[in-house]
């Protein structure tokens, strides 16, 4: 006599239960769950990819700009230094914005005399990226991080031979003002019209203020980092709370270039 296990004939006679429509429900459920699975995997891996993109797209940009800057720091140095008081350079625009302003203005104290300068600031920006030309020098800020990427004109030479420290201050003042945004090219012309030279011959104080610049924390560095020249031959102080460098010289020669600058859109 055959003996028949109860549990098993229960088990298949509720696998015969199940109908055909509850089969294909059934199926229809896996394919869906493993589409879902697939299309969200998908969706994933695109937005990282993406975002590499727009990334390594947005470096890029930022690295043409400063190269760009770079060649309108060389454009104004010609205008300038040279015989050829009058140079033209196109600038790309590629989604941001190109303005010039009249800000800041620095202040140069030497000895009983106060010189305030108004050197203005060729600015460009490009959504969390700002470039900026101010006073010979380029600065940028990068999601709020300051940045020097090329130093201003002030320079500090010892002569050994009659032990005498000669100080050479620079200044550059862009003068105008527009502003573009969008596509497209702007171009920009510079001419030199006007140049001025102050010589001191004395053993003295120089005093720049720079707290009026946005970059303040930038040109803060600046002037701690020229402390190391020839082990700080010009006795360079940096007072953090007001905002100025001093320097002490024997002799001191201030050059001040102003700088129209015309823009055509093209």
């Amino acid at each position: 006599m055959r003996v028949v296990n109860p549990k098993i004939n229960s088990n298949k006679q509720r696998k015969q239960k199940q109908s055909p429509d509850e089969r294909a429900v059934s199926e229809v459920l896996s394919y869906i769950f493993v589409f879902a699975i697939v299309v969200a995997v998908v969706s994933i891996v695109y937005l990282q990819v993406n975002h590499i993109i727009e990334d390594t797209r947005d470096k890029m940009k930022v690295e043409g700009l400063r190269q760009s800057y770079k060649r309108v720091q060389n454009v104004i140095q010609i205008t300038t230094y040279s015989d050829a008081p009058s140079q033209t350079i196109e600038f790309e625009l590629q989604g941001g914005s190109l303005y010039l302003r009249q800000d800041p203005t620095f202040v140069i104290m030497v000895e009983n005399d106060t010189i305030p300068v108004s050197t203005g600031s060729l600015t460009y920006e490009f959504k969390d990226y700002e470039i900026t030309y101010e006073n010979g020098g380029i600065w940028e800020s990068y999601y709020g991080n300051h940045k020097m990427v090329a130093e201003p004109r002030i320079f500090i030479h010892h002569r050994n031979i009659d032990n005498q420290t000669i100080i050479v201050v620079v200044l550059t003042r862009l003068n105008g003002s527009f502003s573009y945004s969008g596509s497209g090219s702007v171009r920009l012309d510079f001419e030199k019209v006007n140049t001025t030279v102050s010589t001191y011959e004395i053993n003295g104080n120089l005093r720049i203020y720079y707290g009026n610049s946005e970059y303040a924390d930038m040109w803060e560095d600046f002037f701690q980092n020229i402390k190391t020249v020839e082990g700080n031959v010009a006795s360079v102080q940096v007072d953090t709370i007001n905002d100025y460098a001093q320097f002490s010289f024997n002799k001191l020669i201030i050059t001040s270039y102003e700088v129209l600058v015309r823009s055509i859109a093209t």
